[in-house]
């Protein structure tokens, strides 16, 4: 039996817990073949656990989108700000090829984060590091004041990578925690239904109310 519908393993395992304990013909049978009402109990809680591993997934799920989004989003304007003010140092120190080494314009531009991001430290540092350098790109709108902000946006998108990668990881392990309660709670309805359908073999109304007839 595969319950793929997480709402639709809730929905069957209500039925048999509430159905198989107050219905009395029916709990009488099932005690006789080894599922008296503190045992059906088991499933409720198998059930609950099921449902509250769905709800924690569903929840970090969503949260990894937003994590996500914000990291690409941070992680795009520094690409954007760091090849414009590349494009912007290279015009201006074209006949300087010692000042396009130390600033790092020199090369093919990168495209992963790290790549960006270890570009980026080298050309904001190295603007930085020089008054000279800075003084003359600052003619160009690549002053103190454009360094400092890029400089932020650096340590944003790095911050933002490390949080987005913990996000990941923790959906990762609540998407397994849920994969597994949700098979425990599988396993035993199946098995239940097994000995069900022995036990009322002669009594197709008790599958009838334990939900589980046409399953």
């Amino acid at each position: 039996m595969d319950f793929r519908n997480g709402a639709n393993i809730q929905s069957v395992a209500s039925i048999i817990v509430l159905n198989g304990i107050d219905y009395e013909p029916v709990r009488t049978v099932l005690s006789r073949f080894g599922y008296p009402p503190e045992r059906l109990e088991e499933l409720a809680v198998l059930a609950e656990d099921a449902f509250t591993k769905k709800n924690d997934s569903d929840v970090a799920m969503v949260y990894q989108v937003d994590c996500t989004l914000r990291y690409k989003q941070a992680f795009t304007e520094l690409k954007k700000s760091y090849r414009t003010h590349r494009k912007r140092a290279k015009i201006l120190f074209e006949n300087s090829s010692d000042i396009l080494v130390q600033l790092g314009c020199t090369g093919r531009v990168g495209v992963s984060c790290a790549e960006i991001v270890a570009s980026a430290e080298l050309l904001y540092g190295g603007i930085g590091a020089d008054a000279t350098i800075q003084k003359a790109l600052a003619v160009l709108d690549l002053g103190e004041r454009e360094v400092a902000a890029a400089r932020q946006l650096i340590a944003k998108v790095q911050q933002l990578r490390v949080e987005s990668g913990k996000c990941k990881a923790e959906t990762e392990r609540a998407r397994e925690l849920k994969k597994q309660s949700h098979l425990a709670c599988q396993r035993w309805i199946t098995k239940f239904i097994k000995v069900a359908r022995i036990a009322f073999a002669d009594q197709p109304e008790g599958l009838v109310v334990l939900g589980i007839r046409y399953l």
